[in-house]
């Protein structure tokens, strides 16, 4: 859930937050505080380092802009919620992602609240993703698996093929009957691993390496690749050709 503070001096409009929240994101948007004053938000920001303010322009002790000079180089977003709608364009300018005018319509802030956790989401991903980019191009060439709680961290040269099962993604190894499950779908991987033909997508399910490639013999349209480990898997009809060409290289 996303972890957001509120930061609001009218204590009307913090109720009516939380039920524009409990109406459309209840199970998306976790308020773990709230406070009207640009001092204690700081302190709260530092201290819970959220990943949402919804935030005022006017407060008790300044303004929603002089809490946002004290992060130059914010960890969070932020969502302006304000009466104040000649500030709109000051506001948009300030960092923030959207702004929902008082009082609050339950569309604009549903579309507020949509738009804080595709961006929320999409960092998260990319610094994911840069873990990943950089375990590949390290000297031992191992990459990063994640599960909940934790990492794998496979040699590459271990890797047999990839299957996709929705938006998982499974790894079978050498000299290993388990195999190994990742929260990215297969497009995740491909991109890194094909780059330097080590690895070819088959399939949209399958992606294999050449190094443990036994066998290839074409059925009709399709064809059949057979693994070291014995597995046979089929090869697309519309990317055998690119297949043969990759065999060739």
């Amino acid at each position: 859930m996303i972890q957001t503070i509120i930061i609001e001096d009218e204590k009307h409009v913090i109720a009516s937050i939380k039920d524009q929240i409990t109406a459309c994101c209840a199970n998306e948007i976790k308020v773990i505080a709230e406070t009207g004053f640009v001092k204690e938000s700081i302190s709260l920001i530092k201290s819970l380092k959220p990943q949402l303010l919804l935030l005022d322009i006017e407060l008790k002790d300044g303004s929603g802009f002089d809490l946002l000079k004290s992060f130059p180089d914010p960890l969070f977003k932020v969502v302006f919620i304000s009466s104040l709608h000649d500030r709109v364009l000051e506001a948009l300018k300030s960092q923030a992602l959207d702004f929902v005018a008082k009082p609050i319509e339950q569309a604009d802030f549903a579309i507020a609240m949509k738009k804080a956790k595709k961006e929320i989401e999409r960092e998260e991903h990319f610094g994911e993703m840069q873990a990943l980019i950089e375990t590949l191009q390290g000297e031992n060439r191992r990459l990063r698996i994640p599960y909940s709680g934790g990492a794998h961290f496979v040699p590459i040269a271990n890797i047999i093929y990839l299957e996709a099962d929705a938006a998982w993604t499974y790894f079978y190894l050498v000299k290993s009957k388990n195999k190994i499950c990742s929260g990215f779908n297969i497009k995740t991987y491909e991109k890194f691993l094909t780059e330097n033909q080590e690895f070819f997508r088959i399939h949209n399910t399958y992606i294999i390496s050449r190094k443990y490639l036994k066998e290839f013999r074409e059925n009709g349209e399709v064809g059949i690749v057979v693994m070291d480990n014995g597995v046979e898997l089929p090869v697309a009809r519309q990317r055998k050709k690119d297949f043969k060409r990759w065999l060739e290289l």
